[in-house]
């Protein structure tokens, strides 16, 4: 019996390891369990504890699966997002590529996940040779989805936006309107309106900083329309719509009728920022100028 005494403890140590271990496992968060946190992080704007959270996602994605996992690319993606709420796009910039390498392996150049990564890289501001490596990429979508579905489909509408945007960068304006004017072009019925006010607000920007502002008064009005019938009205590309149109006008020597449209965006500004935020001067200067004359 006392020769059954080591062997018994021997037993039962090793089944409270495996125990502790059993329920060390079941106290972790599962993946799900972790996703739901990050995005209720997010939610509530405690960035930091989201990317937290979504870097030990990604740590397990990398161990279960391949480096290159769709997987991968979408916790990445989602990483990025958090950078870019907290206003470091610097950050967000590499990570993007890293998705947008990872999508087009696994996804096709097709996909509207990668084109959504493109757009978000165009948005970014990258640096020069980025931008270049992005632009090839951009192309190469086009050529993809025509060739699938036919170079007047609407499902290139947002590739032809996404690089009007990346050459608008580069300072190629007269390739900037030719991709937004095709954005355009292509958008029919099948392409939601509120993208629709988008492609005609760059179209109408570009035309008016190139010097045809006569061209770009109606493109803009039509986007501004398009925006007021979809809530809510003060969002970013709302104020640039207002400010656009006020910029026209001045241009076309009408200070009387672009006085409202300053007016409304800088209210707008107002309300969103407070009375002292820097970025009300642009506005307020330009308001102050048609009072003026």
């Amino acid at each position: 019996m006392d020769s059954l005494g080591p062997i018994l403890f021997a037993l039962l140590f090793v089944a409270g390891r495996i125990l502790f271990r059993e329920t060390r496992k079941s106290a972790l968060p599962d993946d799900a369990e972790l996703s739901r946190q990050a995005d209720a992080y997010a939610a509530q704007g405690q960035l930091p504890l989201a990317e937290e959270t979504l870097n030990r996602l990604l740590q397990r994605a990398q161990r279960k699966n391949r480096s290159n996992s769709i997987e991968v690319g979408i916790y990445l993606r989602r990483l990025a997002r958090v950078k870019i709420d907290q206003g470091n796009a610097a950050a967000a910039f590499p990570i993007l590529l890293r998705v947008l390498s990872i999508q087009e392996l696994n996804l096709g150049l097709n996909s509207p996940d990668l084109l959504q990564t493109v757009e978000w890289i165009a948005n970014l501001s990258p640096s020069s040779s980025d931008l270049d490596a992005t632009i090839d990429t951009t192309r190469r979508i086009l050529a993809s989805q025509s060739a699938a579905f036919g170079e007047n489909s609407y499902r290139l509408a947002g590739a032809y936006n996404v690089l009007g945007l990346l050459v608008h960068m580069k300072g190629e304006a007269e390739s900037a309107i030719f991709a937004f004017r095709r954005a355009v072009e292509v958008s029919n019925e099948n392409v939601d309106e509120r993208n629709l006010a988008f492609y005609l607000l760059n179209l109408g920007i570009t035309l008016h900083q190139n010097g045809d502002s006569d061209e770009a008064e109606p493109l803009i009005r039509r986007s501004l329309s398009i925006q007021e019938k979809y809530p809510p009205t003060d969002t970013p590309n709302f104020i640039s719509t207002l400010k656009g149109l006020g910029d026209v006008l001045v241009k076309k020597k009408d200070p009387v009728a672009a006085e409202p449209y300053y007016r409304r965006s800088f209210e707008i500004l107002e309300k969103k920022l407070g009375p002292e935020n820097s970025h009300l001067s642009g506005v307020l200067t330009a308001l102050a100028n048609t009072l003026a004359q």
